[in-house]
């Protein structure tokens, strides 16, 4: 509000006094006025400080968050390459025992049939050798 001059000479002393209480109460209530604003900047830019506060805050926490979370992520994944590499090292085991046996099948069926030829072998070794006993008992015997 504007203060409004007005000469003191057209009032009378009374008035002169009410005029000078008016302009001291539009004074004072544009002091008030005017501290209330400034509070009132004060305030919100207090306000405005602390949520920026809050934000950088909150941007922290959320790149430690994200950190955590990418640091726990590359855990896991080295955890499951980890086992995966087990699981492929048991396999791969269990392929060489699997193979080991069967080598040593086929070599033990190798080993049979040459074992089954040698015994036939004999066999008939020892029926040729009776045969050639019994034709010589007969020959004796004639």
């Amino acid at each position: 509000m504007g203060i409004l001059y007005i000469p003191y000479q057209t009032f009378s002393y009374l008035d002169q006094k009410q005029l000078q209480y008016k302009k001291f109460i539009l004074i004072s209530d544009d002091r008030i006025r005017a501290f209330q604003a400034e509070k009132d900047r004060q305030f919100e830019l207090n306000e405005a400080i602390k949520q920026q506060k809050k934000d950088e805050e909150a941007k922290k926490l959320a790149k430690v968050l994200d950190e955590i979370t990418k640091e726990k992520l590359f855990r896991e994944e080295l955890e499951m390459l980890s086992e995966e590499l087990d699981l492929e090292e048991e396999e791969r085991k269990q392929r060489d025992k699997d193979k080991a046996a069967a080598e040593k099948a086929v070599r033990t069926k190798i080993e049979v049939q040459e074992a089954e030829v040698e015994w036939k072998r004999l066999k008939q070794e020892q029926k040729q050798r009776e045969f050639e006993g019994d034709q010589k008992e007969k020959q004796e015997i004639m």
